[in-house]
């Protein structure tokens, strides 16, 4: 079986494109296939949930959704407002998260008020 590819000499050698290939390595033999160096892309802004079946990018770069940190952790929704959870392991939550329950009922008061975005720091906690 041949094939047209060609293939760098025994130690290495220079290919069309002016780059080195080692020995046995597949040769690029048309000059305008250059080697691009690879560029990270900037990362898109990321979408949250800011009410139940509804996405949005933050406005403004270091905002938070309020409903995607409460909702499911201190928070319930119910019908068309939140309300704090009332079970047992709110507790439990609130101190894993290094927050108070001042923290949660203000949070949820602000979503209700019709607030959707907060300042980061507000929102989630700081690393422990």
């Amino acid at each position: 079986m041949t094939t047209n590819t060609k293939r760098a000499a025994k130690g290495g050698e220079f290919g069309a494109n002016g780059e080195w290939y080692e020995g046995g390595k597949f040769l690029n033999t048309v000059p305008e296939n250059a080697k691009k160096a690879v560029i990270a892309k900037p990362a898109k802004a990321a979408r949250e949930r800011v009410a139940p079946y509804q996405f949005e990018t933050a406005p403004v770069a270091g905002l938070r959704s309020i409903y995607q940190a409460t909702v499911g952790i201190v928070a319930t929704h119910e019908g068309d407002c939140l309300a704090v959870r009332t079970d047992a392991g709110l507790a439990d939550t609130l101190a894993y998260l290094g927050k108070s329950m001042e923290w949660a009922v203000a949070m949820v008061a602000r979503w209700n008020a019709g607030e959707r975005w907060a300042p980061q720091a507000e929102v989630y906690p700081t690393a422990k």
